[in-house]
């Protein structure tokens, strides 16, 4: 009776233990373990070299340890010593394999001083000046040297297997046509309906309204504001939160971060290769955001038409929370294929307005392209 309810008691902890692995079942239902499985399958090949470098330190060492305390110590009497701590007379050199095991002790554990008091009751080479420094060396070079260099030689080894898959994909996109690249130009088959960005916002601060009493603007213009308005930072004010997963992690660690500033970079190369190949055109400044890295990139115009309207404090203000505002309103699928507006009106000439008008390039990681250009009343007047 007694030896079946042992055996129910196994059974029952090994069903539990089949549970609690199905667990890993799961996780291959998302995507970030499936992408950092196959990335590792293949990047563990490449360290037999590192692995191979660390068993030829560790036989070095072991052989060394051999060579100094083999069979100097005696396991049966350094039992019985209380100075020393329970067990650890096992970590010796007596044997190759003893020696493996001691040497491993080393690696992953932490107190080596109460290792090393151990060969100080040995037979021969028990002089704290050969014994410390022995276990200092070799801690040195397998933990601080060796450890790291495996570490650094994985995740120099995941980054590169990414790049090639990156680079490879970029050559596939290169030769076939591809409609979700991550730059696109909007054309008349797919077009950007534009939004005022703070809608009435002088109406809520001073209390008039401009729109006519069905709420509707006849006007075909979004609604003009004044540097003095932008400055009330409570009227409109949006909390961007993002959670630092796991995937935060491992796209940092693959340089996301500088790609996604590369990829700033090169559109306002574009843009910049687009304006010189179409002289005569209206001149605009532009600049381009990126919220990973917290960089702008852009042309001095934009700095040279917004002077003339607002301050640059006002300015820097105003691309910061439009880049916010895009950031929250492109969560909601009522707000895709749009673009946010802002219209400022000149300090002396009231007939000038600046458009400053802000999209999304791509949501993951936002950049935002803000476009600003300065026109009369009149060109809107006979446009409409």
């Amino acid at each position: 009776g007694l030896f079946c309810v042992e055996s129910y008691g196994l059974a029952v902890d090994y069903i539990l233990l089949g549970r609690a692995i199905d667990m890993i079942r799961v996780m291959r239902f998302f995507p970030i373990f499936r992408d950092v499985v196959r990335r590792s399958s293949d990047v563990f090949p490449a360290l037999a070299g590192p692995l191979f470098l660390m068993l030829t330190c560790m036989h070095i060492f072991v052989y060394f340890g051999m060579v100094l305390w083999g069979g100097a110590i005696d396991t049966e009497v350094l039992a019985t010593n209380m100075d020393l701590t329970p067990l650890y007379y096992l970590n010796n050199f007596n044997s190759y394999g003893e020696g493996l095991v001691a040497f491993f002790n080393i690696i992953v554990m932490n107190d080596w001083p109460a290792m090393a008091e151990v060969f100080l009751y040995a037979d021969r080479f028990s002089s704290p000046f050969i014994v410390y420094p022995f276990f200092v060396v070799a801690n040195l070079v397998a933990v601080s040297i060796m450890l790291n260099l495996i570490t650094a030689f994985f995740v120099g080894s995941f980054v590169t297997k990414l790049d090639d898959l990156r680079s490879d994909g970029d050559d596939i996109n290169n030769n076939v046509p591809n409609l979700d690249r991550d730059f696109r130009i909007q054309t008349s088959e797919r077009p950007v309906t534009k939004i005022a960005s703070v809608v009435n916002l002088a109406s809520k601060m001073y209390g008039r309204s401009d729109e006519n009493d069905d709420g509707s603007n006849h006007s075909g213009t979004p609604k003009s504001i004044t540097a003095r308005d932008v400055n009330r930072s409570d009227v409109l004010t949006f909390d961007v939160y993002e959670r630092e997963g796991y995937d935060r992690i491992m796209k940092t660690v693959a340089g996301m971060a500088e790609e996604s500033e590369a990829f700033a970079a090169s559109v306002c190369d574009y843009l910049e290769i687009f304006e010189n190949l179409a002289p005569g055109r209206e001149k605009i400044g532009y600049v381009v955001c990126c919220q990973q890295t917290k960089t702008r990139f852009g042309n001095r115009r934009f700095q040279a038409i917004g002077d003339n309207f607002i301050d640059s404090e006002v300015l820097y203000q105003v691309v910061g929370d439009m880049h916010t505002e895009l950031l929250a309103l492109t969560s909601s699928r009522a707000f895709a294929d749009r673009s946010l507006v802002r219209m400022f009106r000149h300090r002396t000439d009231p007939s000038q307005r600046m458009e400053i008008s802000a999209s999304l390039l791509r949501q993951t990681p936002a950049v935002s392209l803000l476009v600003a250009r300065a026109f009369e009343m009149q060109e809107t007047a006979s446009n409409s």
